[in-house]
């Protein structure tokens, strides 16, 4: 009789982390046309990475909206490069 494969351990996530309310709630906001349109804009305004000055893609906020940072506060924005973003949020992730 075949078994069921065992579920993939990611010791990165904590109990139901990768589920949670506020995780939902984040991605409601990014999806938001406000939140869209001011990115537009942003990136219109400031299109090079702040920290390698290639083309940026992602809008950062500076002060992460889970460390109390406002989420439409055009000053704090940043324009990123995915891979300077990554790193970023990686190290946001260990603080």
């Amino acid at each position: 009789m075949p078994n069921a494969p065992k579920p993939k351990r990611r010791p990165w996530l904590q109990g139901s982390q990768h589920n949670s309310k506020e995780r939902v709630v984040r991605n409601k906001f990014y999806h938001s046309t406000r939140w869209r349109k001011l990115r537009g804009m942003f990136i219109k305004e400031y299109p090079l990475c702040v920290e390698c000055n290639g083309i940026g893609k992602v809008v950062d906020h500076i002060k992460s909206i889970k460390m109390g940072g406002e989420e439409l506060d055009w000053d704090n924005l940043q324009t990123m490069c995915h891979r300077c973003h990554n790193i970023k949020s990686g190290k946001e992730a260990h603080l």
